[in-house]
């Protein structure tokens, strides 16, 4: 309609459809009506697309994941000693037993003996204490019904958390 409104046309095919091939076959004088265009263009794509963008976005629940995580944090310190952390991954052999060997030598360094598997998301054992997973699969983790603890990290080969995890058995072990 902005190209009617305006008389704007192309000489050529845009092609590949970039706006710089739709500003090279604009014909002389007329880029002005060209770029006024593909504006209005953009602010109708804006406007169309807000609602949607809005109604579908997640919400920044950070802060609640926090206090969940201090939760859980207090009630392992008030119970009982930690002797079993699980890795949880997609297939539960790739990046998980990569993880739980770096966090095993961790713990070893520190004389803790503590069972450290690694599993799929799927098989996660009933008696596991702490679960450490890759954040996309922190919700499936939680589906799977499990009570356990759950740390959820960027990566798993190499995470800063592990000291935390560290911490957290060397405390339940006094």
């Amino acid at each position: 309609l902005a190209f009617m409104i305006t008389g704007a046309g192309e000489v050529a095919t845009p092609s590949p459809g970039s706006i710089f091939a739709l500003m090279a076959v604009a014909p002389k004088g007329g880029l002005l009506p060209i770029l006024f265009g593909v504006a209005v263009a953009t602010a109708v794509s804006f406007v169309v697309a807000m609602p949607f963008v809005k109604k579908f976005a997640k919400t920044d629940d950070s802060e609640e994941k926090l206090s969940n995580a201090k939760l859980q944090m207090k009630d392992i310190k008030r119970g009982e000693k930690i002797t079993q952390i699980t890795f949880a991954c997609d297939a539960g052999m790739g990046s998980s037993a990569m993880g739980a060997n770096k966090l095993t030598r961790l713990l070893k360094a520190k004389n803790l003996d503590i069972k450290v598997n690694h599993c799929s998301v799927d098989d996660i054992p009933a008696n596991a204490q702490i679960i450490i997973c890759h954040r996309d699969l922190l919700q499936r983790v939680k589906l799977s019904g499990t009570k356990a603890t759950c740390f959820s990290v960027t990566n798993l080969v190499n995470a800063p958390e592990y000291a935390d995890v560290v911490e957290l058995v060397e405390r339940s072990q006094k």
